[in-house]
């Protein structure tokens, strides 16, 4: 990864980018207080925006909720 290519710019770039990979190829763990070990992991291809300050994804029950960007952890690919 980029020095300057942050979790969100990432995202960004494999929402918009044809030539880089797809939302579909990661698992993005966020901060989540609460769950165990304070994280969460949410698959790529329940994210439905990003924007730079974060992004939105739809969760099991349906509802659009939204992760700010600070709480962005890590960004794995699927293996």
């Amino acid at each position: 990864m980029n020095l300057m290519e942050t979790p969100i710019n990432r995202l960004l770039r494999a929402m918009h980018d044809p030539n880089y990979k797809k939302l579909k190829d990661f698992v993005v763990v966020v901060l989540h207080r609460g769950a165990p070990n304070d994280r969460r992991e949410i698959d790529g291809s329940l994210i439905i925006s990003v924007k730079k300050d974060g992004f939105w994804y739809r969760n099991f029950q349906g509802e659009e909720v939204f992760i700010p960007a600070h709480r962005i952890i890590e960004l794995k690919l699927k293996k």
